[in-house]
């Protein structure tokens, strides 16, 4: 199962887990590999039993994948549970059709040029593994995210991300990296981060907490 095999492999690196060419109902695109063409992002829509579908790093050319196609494309993977477009050099807003992934566990969206929101990811309650870092989203992050209840690892370094939900419900939650970001005045209480392990806020206008850290 896909948590499974999360809780094994992120934990011990603590960033994306290494790939699985061997699963069945996973893609993945070869280090070197070439731009996906529209024919691609087309053969995508026909392969609605995906579970995981890995292309992060296939290629370092910003513009090489039709906004419209790969939008089309990932409206209709609704059992993928992994999804890595990292080091893509995308500048789009957010494919609007991640909304539709209800099933997704493990999002790698790092090192793009996304921009705009994150609304269209409230909607991912599943998600255990979030990394939106090296972006240029904006505003605030959507009060819907405290129902993630399964969040365990959140990663949104460098963004430019100026404000957080009201609370902090996730108790699954070991990992939080928000560092390098214009995150300004009060934090939420963390009273309700018993897992956390491994906090990091550097690099912002904080001022300071609501409540006390959580204890071990």
């Amino acid at each position: 199962a896909s948590s499974s095999y999360l809780k094994r492999h992120v934990c011990a690196s603590n960033r994306r887990p290494p790939d699985r060419d061997s699963d069945h109902g996973s893609l993945h695109a070869l280090p070197h590999s070439p731009p996906l063409a529209p024919e691609q992002s087309e053969t995508l829509e026909n392969v609605t039993a995906l579970r995981s579908l890995m292309i992060g790093n296939a290629t370092r050319s910003p513009g090489v994948i039709n906004l419209d196609l790969a939008d089309r494309a990932l409206g209709k993977l609704m059992k993928l549970r992994e999804l890595d477009l990292s080091h893509l050099g995308m500048s789009w807003p957010l494919p609007s059709s991640l909304s539709k992934l209800g099933n997704l566990e493990f999002l790698n969206l790092e090192k793009n040029a996304f921009r705009g929101n994150l609304s269209s990811l409230s909607s991912l309650r599943r998600l255990q593994y979030l990394d939106i870092s090296y972006s240029q989203f904006e505003g605030q992050v959507p009060e819907a995210f405290t129902t993630f209840d399964h969040l365990t690892w959140l990663y949104a370094r460098n963004t430019n991300l100026r404000g957080l939900p009201s609370h902090f419900p996730w108790r699954r939650l070991r990992v939080m990296d928000i560092s390098h970001s214009n995150l300004s005045g009060i934090l939420p209480s963390f009273d309700r981060l018993t897992s956390l392990t491994h906090l990091r806020l550097e690099d912002n206008k904080i001022t300071g907490f609501r409540g006390a850290m959580p204890k071990r």
